[in-house]
């Protein structure tokens, strides 16, 4: 007796629905991100619908999360389910609200570096903010800031020859530019960047690889030779899990050193993008977030790594950062898929 042909096509279907010699991929059975809703409509109206998707300087303080968001600054106590907007400063005896491009969480402190309006001190949560020293340049991009010892270190972006790293010390009240020890290349045009203490040391990825200072970051000494080729040297993120030390590199992947940077070696097992834009810590779970390739875990201090961005309509990773039991990711491109997503630690550990 012949079989009915819808038998034979179920057969097929059957057989073409999982990868040959496996069951379901970590990554097929549902999505583990969600997207977070701001809930908020912004001040300046007319922005282009993509600057909504758009989040800069995603940081923790405390129990807060804080975020630049459509020209604005907005803070959640919830892990990113509900945001309020926060961040009026003074100016002419005016409240103004501050366009942020980065977020730095020091001790009791929020610091945010302005586009083109210098660097702002909260001491209350971020609910009023107040202008942190004087001697930057005119209209600068305030692109990073870090703080090292009780010296606060900020990389500046002008089109002008004035760009680079300025310091401000606990002993002054005024930056000045940073030279000693950095070459030229590392202080041009810094977009991307990254920075790691690891015991008296403190590290900085720049253009130009790793630069290290025990001088609270008035002089610096280069700190990667093993960083050799120019995707390698490309440092944009850097963390630290115990005694080992991360660097994710544009076009090189991700390095380890586990003698404070004096030897490195290549640790890309199961990378499939080698654009690294950002690293996050958790415990022993190192992620990283890619230029085209989304979310990757390491549980094995980058031995091996795995796709964990099931969810995430889009690939471009621009930061991470872990927020209570959650990671976050600002994801681009924007309006076609970006924006803030969240996922559960411990599901993207089980993804694994």
């Amino acid at each position: 007796m012949r079989k009915p042909l819808f038998s034979f096509f179920a057969g097929l279907l059957l057989f073409f629905s999982f990868p040959l010699g496996s069951g379901l991929s970590a990554n097929e059975d549902g999505p583990i991100w969600t997207k977070l809703d701001v809930g908020l409509t912004p001040v300046y109206p007319g922005l282009p619908a993509a600057s909504l998707d758009s989040f800069d300087g995603l940081v923790v303080s405390g129990t807060n999360l804080f975020v630049g968001w459509a020209s604005e600054l907005i803070t959640s106590a919830d892990n990113g389910t509900s945001w309020k907007m926060i961040g009026q400063r003074v100016v002419y005896g005016s409240p103004q609200r501050m366009q942020c491009r980065c977020l730095l969480a020091s001790g009791p402190n929020l610091y945010a570096g302005t586009t083109g309006d210098g660097v702002y001190i909260s001491t209350d949560n971020g609910r009023n903010w107040s202008v942190l020293g004087s001697g930057l340049p005119e209209y600068a991009n305030i692109n990073y800031l870090v703080m090292i010892g009780p010296n606060l270190f900020a990389a500046v972006y002008t089109l002008m020859s004035d760009e680079g790293f300025y310091i401000l010390t606990d002993k002054s009240n005024r930056w000045r530019p940073v030279t000693s020890g950095l070459s030229r290349k590392s202080r041009h045009r810094v977009v991307d960047m990254g920075s790691a203490v690891s015991g008296d040391s403190c590290f900085i990825g720049t253009p130009d690889g790793i630069f290290r200072t025990v001088s609270n970051g008035l002089a610096w000494m280069p700190f990667n030779p093993a960083l050799s080729t120019k995707e390698s040297r490309d440092v944009r993120c850097l963390a630290v899990i115990g005694t080992d030390l991360f660097a994710g590199t544009w076009g090189g992947g991700v390095f380890m050193s586990g003698d404070k940077g004096i030897t490195w070696m290549a640790v890309n097992s199961g990378l499939a993008d080698w654009y690294i834009k950002s690293i996050a810590v958790s415990g022993t779970d190192l992620f990283a977030g890619t230029r085209d390739g989304g979310v990757f875990l390491s549980t094995d201090n980058g031995t091996t790594w795995a796709a964990v961005g099931s969810g995430l309509p889009g690939k471009i990773i621009d930061s991470l950062v872990v927020s209570g039991p959650y990671l976050l990711a600002s994801v681009g491109p924007w309006g076609h898929g970006g924006g803030l997503w969240r996922a559960t630690l411990s599901d993207l550990n089980l993804k694994k």
